[in-house]
């Protein structure tokens, strides 16, 4: 399964359907800050398994939850922007967040800083900022998770 991975596009739809058309997902997740954009990128993809979170220039929309726990393709994920974790200063309390909800994967945004790592167990990745071109791609296959931060040639 290959998940398309996405977060802060701050009102630009753009990237988020080039990154899209590029990478040809089976999955998409957004991790919050411009959930008005993700709506209008589901309309032109409607087939595409879709979860969203909302971050906190996303506090007008209760259709979308702060958190969100999933599985696919048989791998826990823990979703979150990360504002509410204090994410831009310190990355413990969203990883033991994550640790709580039992995940073996967490996506997280907030920081519009690229970041993958394994700590504790858990793969973290974020994707940094859609706005700027900068995503992230997991890959789960047999359980086995592959995930790493790309960016569109602008």
């Amino acid at each position: 399964m290959k998940i398309l991975v996405m977060s802060d596009s701050h009102r630009i739809v753009e990237p988020m359907i080039s990154a899209a058309l590029k990478e040809q997902p089976d999955s998409v997740v957004y991790c919050g800050d411009g959930i008005n954009d993700f709506k209008k990128f589901r309309t032109q993809f409607p087939e595409l398994e879709s979860y969203a979170v909302r971050g906190n220039c996303d506090f007008k929309s209760k259709e979308f939850p702060d958190t969100l726990t999933v599985d696919l393709a048989g791998v826990r994920v823990f979703i979150t922007h990360g504002h509410l974790y204090r994410a831009k200063f310190y990355t413990d309390p969203v990883i033991y967040a994550a640790e709580e909800a039992g995940a073996q994967l967490l996506l997280f945004g907030h920081t519009h800083i690229p970041w993958h790592a394994v700590v504790r167990n858990v793969r973290i990745l974020n994707p940094g900022s859609i706005n700027d071109g900068k995503y992230g791609i997991v890959e789960i296959d047999g359980g086995k998770i592959t995930a790493y931060n790309r960016r569109l040639n602008r």
